[in-house]
């Protein structure tokens, strides 16, 4: 997993509201660092990407998005899962 910090994907593509967004094994973020509970919680976007593909994993995302709201997308419940474990 590369971290691109400062990124200027990350602020131009995400709303404030949102520290990082995953694609495949790449996080880009608008912050200099990031603590070790959200890089687990993108870890496991990266596996995600990994398990489903890129255009399986893009579609279903959106889908649950739309369909469930970013809280209970069950893709983000699976990420927020394992972000106070290790």
């Amino acid at each position: 997993m590369k971290v691109h910090y400062r990124s200027r994907v990350a602020r131009w593509a995400l709303p404030r509201k949102y520290v990082a967004v995953t694609l495949w094994d790449h996080v880009f973020t608008r912050l200099e660092h990031l603590e070790e509970s959200i890089l687990r919680h993108e870890e496991v976007h990266v596996r995600q990407w990994k398990k489903h593909g890129l255009v399986r994993f893009a579609l279903l995302y959106t889908w649950f998005h739309v369909r469930y709201g970013y809280w209970r997308n069950p893709f983000e419940v699976e990420a927020r899962s394992e972000e106070a474990w290790r």
